[in-house]
């Protein structure tokens, strides 16, 4: 779940439901050379999620204000977590929340004055190629939920983006293939861009025994 306040100048959002960060890497998790996502070199190999910054939370803080709030399964209620610019934990408190991690970037470029008028002058411009983006993974990751919501001012929230409720898991989901993977494709494309849209692509699939690839997908 992503929330934005005025196309992202007041507030980025984003939510999961995974399984929230582990006490014992809360105090590390917006500092410099730290990332939760490696313990070692090989794990390059086995990643299952969509990717990583290094350092993203620690860039984040030191132009932002950040909060993450999260809660892992062993615990009765969540914490929230505010880090200061250097990537520091500054305040714990307890808060109601369910399994999983909230963390709240606000008031981007505040510290630097003109990088934040840059950024208010380009920001439709940037909102458009968030959206942009949102959509291309919506539209692949056949096993993750994505909803994008923006509200200006204190009007009424709207839906930016929304992709098809998922099927199963992200492993299992993303690595169909055949006529499974067109179908969960097409429902996505439908949810995402609509279903006259959707419903007009031609589906693709070729398999190459010699090399044992296959590749599917829908072309306007």
């Amino acid at each position: 779940d992503l929330r934005l306040c005025d196309y992202g100048k007041s507030l980025v959002e984003v939510s999961d439901n995974g399984t929230g960060v582990a006490p014992a890497d809360r105090v590390l998790l917006a500092r410099k050379y730290h990332t939760s996502k490696l313990s070692k070199f090989d794990d390059l190999e086995t990643l299952r999620t969509l990717g990583f910054r290094g350092e993203a939370l620690s860039s984040l803080c030191a132009v932002s204000h950040v909060a993450v709030v999260t809660k892992v399964a062993e615990e009765e209620c969540g914490v929230r977590l505010e880090y200061d610019e250097h990537g520091e934990l500054s305040g714990e408190t307890m808060t109601a929340r369910s399994v999983g991690t909230t963390v709240s970037v606000r008031d981007l470029f505040h510290s630097l004055p003109v990088r934040r008028k840059e950024f208010e002058k380009n920001l439709k411009r940037d909102y458009g190629r968030l959206v942009s983006l949102l959509q291309s993974y919506a539209l692949i990751c056949t096993g993750v939920r994505f909803v994008c919501t923006n509200q200006v001012g204190t009007g009424t929230r709207h839906v930016v983006v929304q992709s098809a409720p998922p099927g199963g898991p992200l492993g299992a989901q993303t690595a169909q293939t055949g006529a499974s993977g067109l179908a969960m494709l097409r429902a996505s494309a439908r949810a995402v861009l609509g279903k006259k849209v959707a419903d007009g692509m031609l589906a693709v699939h070729k398999k190459g025994d010699a090399l044992g690839v296959e590749i599917f997908g829908l072309v306007s």
